[in-house]
């Protein structure tokens, strides 16, 4: 698992790494009092990813790399963003995460080691960033109709590197999950 923010990349080291992935689909009962199934769709929430692994004691360095990967902020105070690579993220299209939750790092009994655990939660996804442009007009081109003319409008994007969100946006892995992500919500566009 890779980690990076602002141009800064870094590995977690935790052996016997185990990533797992919860999903949280929310539905709330629409039958009222009777004996009814029916239910009514509240939406996809962000999908969150709970760390595991172990970490021997004379890697303590590392532990205190990842205590201060979880504590960062941003400069508004917000929880930083980090950029993830991991095989589990990929699969189910997380590439932005914070950390969210306990931290736990306790001895194991019998070995020189902590048992490490950590949760991640995704940060803007795609399924958000889609919603959040068909609620702003825009179309999976890029466009946006001028409601008065009828005429389409390229719609740019600011300058987002100089956002103070924490993300560098400049970076390879960004860009590279930028491009990914842009792909991604052009085929749930068309869907």
């Amino acid at each position: 698992m890779i980690l990076e923010r602002d141009g800064t990349t870094t590995e977690i080291r935790l052996k016997d790494l185990k990533v797992s992935v919860k999903l949280p689909i929310k539905n709330e009962d629409a039958s009222g009092t009777g004996s009814g199934t029916a239910t009514l769709n509240s939406g996809t929430k962000a999908k969150t990813l709970s760390v595991a692994g172990r970490l021997p004691f004379n890697s303590a360095d590392h532990l205190t790399e990842l205590v201060k990967l979880a504590e960062a902020l941003t400069d508004a105070g917000t929880r930083a963003i980090y950029n993830i690579t991991e095989t589990a993220a990929d699969a189910v299209q997380i590439n932005r995460v914070q950390f969210n939750g306990d931290f736990d790092a306790r001895p194991i009994d019998g070995l020189m080691a902590w048992a490490v655990t950590f949760g991640l939660t995704e940060y803007q996804s795609t399924a958000e960033r889609v919603e959040a442009q068909r609620l702003a007009g825009y179309t999976s081109a890029g466009t946006e109709t001028d409601s008065a003319s009828g005429t389409a409008a390229t719609g740019t994007e600011t300058d987002s590197s100089t956002e103070s969100d924490g993300i560098d946006r400049d970076s390879l892995l960004y860009k590279i999950a930028a491009s990914v992500e842009n792909y991604l919500a052009e085929l749930d566009a068309d869907e």
